[in-house]
Parts: structure tokens; C-alpha cells; sequence
């Protein structure tokens, strides 16, 4: 007789089968969904066979206590494995879900074990690649309650931050891409336009919020991701793992949200001896200065300063640009 696939035992494959997947990546994009497959026909299996016997070793409350957990692990998992190869959230039909939370009826509270697996494996995807804007978000997610809780207070203890969380701004390619487009390159929001138009980068492009309960919470980190793009030219940073390591540092300064110090540890890793070196004499210093003189960077209106000069909003907020690395 099969023995019924208990919370532990479908925890324990879990960790298996992402051990034995050749990279995080492939995992959350393709092995995800077809384990879920295979273990919820498992358990279906043991489930048959163990009553049509007779001899199932568990009470009908725990069958239904196991049944509702492997439901929301599956939750999880289905959540994980609904991001596409490019981080967009999808909702099965290929088509994208809502940019703040997903569709939220799939969302589910994550117990310890959860939050726990979910931050060990995606910091590994994301620490292989940090590229994969999706498993460094749900390394954010995971790890960052408490930094964002404590943002959340700030906004709410400033006048504009208090606007943002009542109004609930989106920067998305509609609302705020298309005005900025039409604005002077010398406005922030010509310089954020070309900044996006030269990468070929949209606003709509962030992945969804999934392991965060709160909706307020679930808000202030769509927030903060949403205008990473902004400080990247406030401050001036490039796109490429220098610069992002570099920004990254500023954002941990500004927010102490864990995954932003993480980014930086895994920049170490990937970055040549040159650029690494770099990193820790010239952008390292810089970062913690810049982040520590600069504005409440979470609880600006950004899109209510789209119009105005560029250099007047960085000495109004008191942002200190990326150095010039010597011999660059």
C-alpha cells in the first residue's frame, strides 16, 4: 500500500527535486509545474488506495489537515511557476495578471517552512543570475517584511508618503511613460524617458507582488520596485551589474531591505577583479554617503515631479550622483 504524501514528505521533495534541477531558472519557469502534477497524483493515489483497504493509518481531521496543507504548498509552487522566462507573472492563459498582487485568490499566507524554502531557493536562483527580476523580487518578498513595514511608517508619518499610500500611484508604460515622453530632455521626466527608450525598458515590466498578505504592505513593495528605474537617473547608475550593485547599495541604505544587500554580496561574486575593485573603493563608499544625505527617497510623489529640472530635483532632495571611476 502507498502511504499518503504527508506535508514533511512533499516539503522534502521540494528541496529534492530543486537540488537536482541544473539551475533555479529553469525550475520556477518549467520542473515546478510538473512536479506539482506528479506529487498531487501521487497523493490522490495513496489517498484512493489507503480507504479502498481500509486500513488508512490517519483520522479523517488529519487526512483533511494534510489535504489543505499540500493544497497551499501547491499554491505556492503554482505561484512560482506562473512566471514566465522574462519574470512576467502569467495567469495561465498567457495573458499578464494585475502588477501589484497577481490574481489574488491564489494568494496564500506562507507558513515559516515556506517563507524559509522559498528565500533559501530563489536567493540561490537570483544569486546565479540577477537577472531573473522574478526571484530577486520573491527574495524581496520573503526576506523584507519588516524593512517594509517600517517604510510603510515613514510614508504614513510624511505628508507626500501619505498621498502616495491614499492614492496609490502606479508607474506603468500608460500613466506615466507616455506623459514623460512628451516632456524637455532637461525635465527628470525626459531624462527617465530616455533613459527607458534607449534600454528599451517598460514600466510595466516588474513582476507582481505574490507572498505578501497585506495589501498596504503588497503596495509599498510594488512601490519601491516600480521606482527603481527613477533613482537609477537620480543618482545616475548604468544598468549593468557594476551600476546595479551600485544603486543597489544606495537602496539599502535608504530601505535595509535584505535582498538589497544581497544583490551587492552577489555582485562581489560575479564581477571581475577590476570592477570589483571598483566596487569596494570608488561605488561602496559612494553609496553609503548618497544614501544616507539623501531625501526619504520612499516617500516622494515621483510622478508629481515628472516637469521639473532634473539637476533643481537633485539638489531639492539632496542626491549625490554616481562617481567617475578613475581611468574609466
Amino acid at each position: 500500500m502507498m502511504r499518503m504524501l504527508t506535508p514533511r514528505g512533499l516539503e522534502t521533495r521540494a528541496v529534492s527535486v530543486w537540488q537536482q534541477a541544473g539551475t533555479a531558472t529553469s525550475l520556477c519557469m518549467h520542473t515546478t509545474s510538473a512536479w506539482y502534477s506528479s506529487s498531487a497524483s501521487n497523493t490522490t493515489d495513496s489517498t484512493s488506495s489507503s480507504r479502498s483497504a481500509g486500513s488508512s493509518t490517519t483520522s479523517l481531521g488529519e487526512e483533511e489537515k494534510d489535504g489543505q496543507q499540500h493544497d497551499r504548498n501547491a499554491r505556492i509552487l503554482e505561484s512560482i511557476a506562473l512566471l514566465d522566462e522574462h519574470g512576467h507573472p502569467q495567469n495561465g492563459t498567457g495573458k499578464d495578471v494585475s502588477p501589484l498582487m497577481g490574481e489574488r485568490e491564489r494568494g496564500v499566507p506562507l507558513t515559516g517552512f515556506q517563507r524559509g524554502l522559498l528565500s533559501i531557493l530563489s536567493s540561490w536562483g537570483a544569486f546565479r543570475d540577477p537577472r531573473r527580476a522574478d526571484l530577486v523580487a520573491i527574495v524581496g518578498e520573503v526576506t523584507g517584511e519588516k524593512a517594509l513595514s517600517l517604510i510603510r511608517d515613514r510614508m504614513r508619518r510624511s505628508e507626500e508618503g501619505r498621498r502616495v499610500l491614499e492614492e496609490r500611484p502606479r508607474v506603468t508604460d500608460a500613466a506615466t511613460l507616455s506623459r514623460a515622453q512628451g516632456m524637455p530632455p532637461h525635465t527628470f521626466g525626459g531624462a527617465y524617458a530616455s533613459f527607458m527608450d534607449t534600454r528599451g525598458f517598460h514600466a510595466d515590466e516588474r513582476p507582481a507582488v505574490r507572498f505578501i498578505d497585506d495589501p498596504e504592505l503588497a503596495y509599498v513593495a510594488a512601490r519601491m520596485r516600480e521606482v527603481h528605474d527613477f533613482w537609477h537617473v537620480l543618482f545616475d547608475c548604468h544598468t549593468d551589474v557594476l551600476g546595479e550593485a551600485a544603486l543597489k547599495a544606495v537602496e539599502f541604505m535608504q530601505t535595509g531591505m535584505p535582498m538589497t544587500g544581497m544583490a551587492v554580496i552577489a555582485a562581489e561574486w560575479r564581477l571581475s577583479r577590476p570592477k570589483r575593485k571598483i566596487l569596494n573603493t570608488v561605488y561602496l563608499p559612494w553609496a553609503v554617503q548618497a544614501g544616507a544625505q539623501a531625501a526619504d527617497l520612499a516617500c516622494l510623489y515621483y510622478e508629481e515631479h515628472l516637469h521639473r529640472d532634473l539637476n533643481d530635483v537633485r539638489e531639492a532632495w539632496r542626491i549625490l550622483k554616481r562617481p567617475i571611476p578613475p581611468d574609466s
